[in-house]
């Protein structure tokens, strides 16, 4: 029989059998080490769904279907496939019930990506038993099912791959801080616009800043997914001031510094030339304080 065996024997298992362990070695060569991994045209498939799902703002979604077609055929023999597949399902192909019922069917609660599909899946099903039981598993925090930004969020998620759980989260959180504005106490302010004022606020501490405004008869519904997103106050602006800037706007800005640890609002207007101006605030002390560190900031010379 000769040494041929025994080499394969080597190469295959990475250790040489000793002379009374020949014929064992050799029916271990014969019938492979240990328990056999994936097949090799399972591995493909699925690298292959996962490098087409990297970047979700970008996504193919027909070569996904076609991955995700040729990769069904696996489908109950490899969790992690399973994983790419109910994700596909669910957050590209916009089949959120087949895609959901596919990852728990194997769930993985430690794995940050199996977490973050369930979300999305929830999110995108549009259905409050979906979404409690995304937010029982996920934990990525609680949502209020009646807001208006949830179902603007699960339209737009609809439409847009890119979109998940955690956006939600970043909606819902922004949301809270603008509908928490003080509809009364607000006292004058009435000086221009200082120059990087926002980004002064997050260089002072400002951990969230949001902008906003009332709502208008001309925004789409709220569960459209269209225009801007829909709080209970009014509409979110985003983090930066819009050119041209609407006739009011809300700043809210909280954080972790003295200045910030209770919400600070500041109401802006048009000035002269309809310039921004800063109309009022409900801490006008602590917003003046903002505004010299903004000018102050501002005045300083370049590092060159």
């Amino acid at each position: 029989m000769g040494d041929a065996p025994l080499g394969w024997a080597r190469r295959r298992c990475g250790r040489a059998p000793s002379q009374g362990q020949r014929w064992a070695w050799l029916v271990l060569a014969l019938g492979g080490c240990g328990a056999p991994g994936p097949a090799p045209e399972l591995v493909a498939a699925r690298a292959t769904l996962a490098a087409l799902m990297v970047d979700r703002s970008a996504v193919d979604v027909s070569a996904v279907s076609e991955a995700a077609t040729a990769a069904a055929r696996w489908k109950g023999e490899d969790a992690d496939l399973d994983l790419l597949l109910g994700d596909a399902l669910a957050n590209v192909l916009m089949r959120p019930s087949d895609g959901l019922a596919l990852l728990n069917a194997r769930p993985q609660p430690d794995s940050l990506a199996w977490q973050r599909a369930v979300g999305g899946a929830a999110l995108r099903t549009r259905t409050g038993i979906a979404v409690a039981a995304a937010e029982a598993l996920v934990a990525l925090g609680p949502v209020d099912e009646d807001a208006p930004w949830v179902g603007w969020m699960a339209s737009r998620a609809l439409r847009d791959p890119a979109l998940g759980w955690l956006d939600l989260e970043g909606v819902d959180a922004a949301c809270g801080l603008l509908d928490q504005q003080p509809q009364r106490g607000r006292r004058p302010v009435d000086v221009p616009l200082a120059p990087g004022l926002l980004d002064t606020a997050r260089a002072e501490g400002a951990r969230l800043v949001v902008l906003g405004r009332a709502h208008a008869t001309t925004d789409p519904e709220p569960d459209s997914g269209k225009g801007l997103v829909p709080c209970r106050s009014g509409r979110l602006l985003g983090e930066t001031l819009p050119v041209p800037m609407p006739r009011h706007v809300v700043v809210d800005m909280v954080g972790d510094s003295p200045m910030f640890e209770k919400p600070l609002f500041i109401s802006l207007s048009w000035g002269p030339d309809r310039e921004p101006w800063v109309l009022a605030s409900h801490r006008p002390d602590d917003a003046n304080r903002l505004i010299q560190a903004a000018l102050d900031r501002a005045a300083k010379p370049v590092k060159l």
